[in-house]
């Protein structure tokens, strides 16, 4: 946590991302893909993919996206589910 100090968030986008954030789309199959993925990696609760999700869709809202991305899928595989 030492070199976050030097972390810089635009207080705009945030704003702009939290508003945003409840019209982010969940394309279908999406949940199902988290919880296969999720499976794969030996998690058996629907907690986990669930929180990703949620991650997910806040990465998009933080990307301007109406709807979520595979990248924002792919950054919350690397990132949340190898932690649980």
């Amino acid at each position: 946590w030492g070199g976050s100090r030097d972390i810089r968030i635009d207080a705009a986008r945030l704003a702009a991302a939290r508003a945003r954030l409840p019209q982010v789309a969940v394309p279908p199959g999406a949940p199902e893909a988290m919880v296969r993925a999720a499976a794969t990696l030996g998690i058996a609760s629907l907690r986990a993919p669930m929180l990703a999700l949620r991650a997910a869709r806040a990465s998009a809202a933080w990307r301007g996206a109406a709807s979520l991305g595979d990248e924002d899928l792919a950054l919350v595989l690397r990132a949340g589910l190898k932690m649980a």
